[in-house]
């Protein structure tokens, strides 16, 4: 899909949203997720292709549990909160602005 949508000029964002920190303890990536180790692999392998396409763009919120969310941002270990939602919002946003140049 990213190749498709780099070869037509358009724009690919993809988001890793903030979980807790307390997953790092567990033997695997979020509630339901693949082991860590498999986890960074795959997460790797997105930041490549992130690389290799202009048109595709990342943004780790997660940062396998080494971000700036605080417990306030969080309505539980996988949800953020309204206050949560709209810090991840405002960093959406002037990505957006940056992409399409406002």
């Amino acid at each position: 899909m990213v190749n498709l949508l780099s070869e037509r000029g358009i724009h690919c964002i993809g988001i890793l949203l903030p979980m807790s920190p307390v997953f790092n303890d567990t033997p695997v990536y979020g509630t339901y997720g693949p082991s860590h180790e498999t986890a960074k692999k795959i997460i790797d392998g997105i930041f490549q292709v992130g690389e290799a396409q202009p048109y595709f763009h990342v943004h780790d919120f997660h940062k396998f549990g080494n971000h700036s969310f605080t417990a306030d941002n969080a309505f539980n270990a996988s949800h953020l909160s309204a206050l949560g939602a709209a810090k991840v919002s405002d960093t959406l946003r002037v990505m957006l602005d940056s992409l399409i140049g406002n």
